[in-house]
This record gives structure tokens, C-alpha cells and sequence, in this order.
């Protein structure tokens, strides 16, 4: 664990040296992608897209949940990294429909219509405002964790860890990772900001749609008034670095960052 907290205090040194950097220059959200906001797409046709996308997910979910259930018996490690992936493919219907119905009509390519192709100069701007955004994000949960210690409150370990990194065998960590540190960061960046988020700029200024969306996000994941705080906060941050930098990949990066360093954590607890 002393590995981690070290790492963590570097990276935020170096976030706040960029901080700093970036505030002198006044170019503290330089531009990484071409993504348009608000979107081109009607705010109506975007929550239809969102709900009807998650319905098919849900219905997805439910089948591969039953499969695993009453199906074929399998080696444990298979079905958790078969149905880790499915909850990740799961997002997929919305995608396909999102294409269909709202990037494709406007006359845009689906990488375009999020910035995941960066303009000139885009990728030196990507790892600067990915610094910033980790700084940021060690900031403002150290804040949250000195005032839940103020006030007595706490998040439950169950909350974050994960068996499966702790115990698992190697190929089940390895799948495990994957699935978090790969996949998840892809698909709910597109999902949470470019479609909610984006969808919600439409009827709301950046602001409100920032909080509605980062608070959609952090309902999702479940978990307790710290938890949600954090979770909410890393949401809030990538919404805003979305509308300023025009692109997904920063908050993408960053999101990987935090599960890969919330992923060592917990592979490292069993081993002190």
C-alpha cells in the first residue's frame, strides 16, 4: 500500500505543477477534439435514444443474468469475466442506436461527433488536461475524505473491493482489469457524458447539465454519501473538461487512471 499512496502523492504534485503551468498560460481547457456542444441532435430524440438504448441493455443483462444462472454449468472465473463484459456490452444497443438516430442524421462520423479524433495539437493539450483532471480529482475527494472523518462518516469496504482482483487467479485478475480499466472507462464516457450530458445541454446551460448528469452517474454506481460524493465529483470534472475541450479522451484517460489506481489498491490489500 505504501507503493500506492506514494504514486498517488506524485501524481499529485504533478497535477498541481501542471495546474499551476496551465493557469499561468490561461489555456487550462485547450482544445483536444472537434465535438460540437450542445450536440446537433434534438435533446428529445437524445433521451429517447438513452432510454430505449437502456431498456435493450437491461433486457440484455437480464438474459446473460438467467444464462449464467439456470444455463450450462462453467468454471466460476469464466462466468464473472463473461458476464463482466456483457455488463460492459450491454451499452452497446444505445450506441447502436445513437448512431442511427442522432450522429448519423447530422450528417457526422460516430468519432467526430464525441472528438476521439484530436485536432491539431490535440494530443500534447490530452496529456496536460489529463493531469489536471487527476489533480483535481485527489483534491477533491481528499476534501470529501477530511469532511466525512468531521462529520463520522465513512464508506463501507464493501463498496470498492473487489474479490475477484484480491483472490482471483491471474487470468481472472488480468480479465478483471480489463473489464475496468478498458472497457468501462469507453463505454460509460460515451454513454454518461456524450450522450446524457450532451442530451442535457440542450435544455440546460453547462452547469446544470454538468450536475444532473455527474448525479445520474453517481446514482448508478450505488453506493454510499461518500461514495456518491466521489463519484459525483469525477463526473462533474469530466463533464465540464468535455464541454472545453471538445473530446471524450481526457475524461476517458482520467476515468481508466482512477480504476486502475482503485484496481492496485485492492489486488495490494491482501498482500499489506
Amino acid at each position: 500500500m505504501r507503493v500506492l499512496l506514494v504514486l498517488e502523492a506524485a501524481l499529485l504534485l504533478i497535477a498541481v505543477l501542471v495546474l499551476l503551468r496551465l493557469s499561468w498560460q490561461r489555456s487550462l481547457f485547450a482544445r483536444v477534439g472537434a465535438a460540437i456542444l450542445p450536440p446537433p441532435w434534438h435533446g428529445r430524440q437524445g433521451v429517447v435514444v438513452l432510454v430505449r438504448g437502456g431498456a435493450l441493455g437491461a433486457i440484455t443483462l437480464a438474459v446473460v443474468y438467467v444464462y449464467s444462472a439456470f444455463g450450462p454449468e462453467h468454471s466460476r472465473w469464466f462466468n464473472r469475466v463473461m458476464f463482466g463484459l456483457v455488463t460492459n456490452l450491454a451499452f452497446v444497443p444505445v450506441l447502436i442506436l445513437a448512431h442511427q438516430r442522432l450522429v448519423r442524421p447530422a450528417g457526422m462520423r460516430f468519432g467526430q461527433s464525441f472528438g476521439l479524433v484530436p485536432v491539431a495539437g490535440g494530443v500534447r493539450s490530452l496529456g496536460l488536461v489529463v493531469l489536471a483532471l487527476l489533480g483535481v480529482g485527489q483534491l477533491g475527494e481528499g476534501a470529501m475524505d477530511f469532511a466525512g472523518r468531521w462529520l463520522g462518516l465513512s464508506s463501507h469496504w464493501t463498496e470498492w473491493f473487489d474479490p475477484d482482483l484480491a483472490w482471483g487467479p491471474r487470468i481472472e485478475v488480468a480479465a478483471t482489469i480489463f473489464d475496468t480499466v478498458v472497457l468501462t472507462p469507453v463505454f460509460e464516457e460515451i454513454i454518461f457524458r456524450g450522450l446524457l450530458f450532451a442530451t442535457l445541454r440542450r435544455r440546460f446551460g453547462t452547469g446544470m447539465a454538468a450536475v444532473l448528469s455527474a448525479s445520474i452517474f453517481a446514482i448508478a454506481h450505488g453506493y454510499g454519501v461518500l461514495g456518491f460524493a466521489a463519484v459525483f465529483w469525477s463526473g462533474l470534472l469530466w463533464a465540464l473538461a468535455y464541454e472545453r475541450t471538445g473530446s471524450l479522451l481526457p475524461s476517458m484517460a482520467a476515468h481508466a487512471a482512477d480504476n486502475l489506481m482503485a484496481s492496485i489498491g485492492v489486488i495490494l490489500i491482501p498482500r499489506g
